[in-house]
């Protein structure tokens, strides 16, 4: 009634104004900011479908990414992120994800069910930091994934791609 929030259809709203959603979430502490935006994003993802979630996943890749979680399945949205950002040739952003992505991995990743995962942000990772000129960053993912001897010569053909494109 007071005019802060305009109705979006029957299940959702929005602020009327930019400076009224800044007034409402500088009442947040500080300390719990990161947690609310991962929660928040823990819920989009849990409600959005498919083909919603796939034109919101770099916000919903950023707000779980805000969190201190170690969860594989935020691994996986920043892995598709990651993938994403490939694609539209923003290759610091593909980066940052993947980098993410990698960060909260198990610690034995490289040998239990989240090989494919391991592989794949490791692989993403050393081509966008090869795509933005990181080439020590590059190599360092690509050699990561050539010290795995579990892994056939068609599993590393990706980072091979790489070394060979910064020869």
């Amino acid at each position: 009634d007071e005019g802060f929030l305009e109705m979006l259809g029957s299940s959702s709203c929005r602020f009327s104004h930019d400076k009224m959603q800044e007034a409402a979430m500088s009442l947040i502490p500080s300390h719990q900011f990161a947690s609310l935006q991962q929660d928040v994003g823990m819920i989009l993802l849990d409600e959005l479908q498919e083909d919603d979630l796939e034109a919101s996943i770099f916000v919903v890749a950023t707000l779980l990414n805000a969190g201190d979680s170690r969860n594989v399945e935020i691994a996986e949205i920043n892995l598709r992120a990651s993938e994403r950002a490939m694609k539209m040739a923003a290759f610091s952003s593909a980066a940052k994800f993947a980098t993410k992505g990698i960060d909260i991995l198990p610690l034995d990743s490289w040998h239990n069910n989240f090989q494919h995962l391991t592989l794949s942000l490791y692989s993403v990772c050393a081509e966008a930091e090869c795509y933005s000129a990181n080439i020590k960053k590059a190599e360092y993912y690509c050699k990561e994934v050539l010290k795995q001897e579990n892994l056939s010569m068609l599993d590393k053909r990706r980072v091979y791609n790489v070394l060979i494109e910064n020869r």
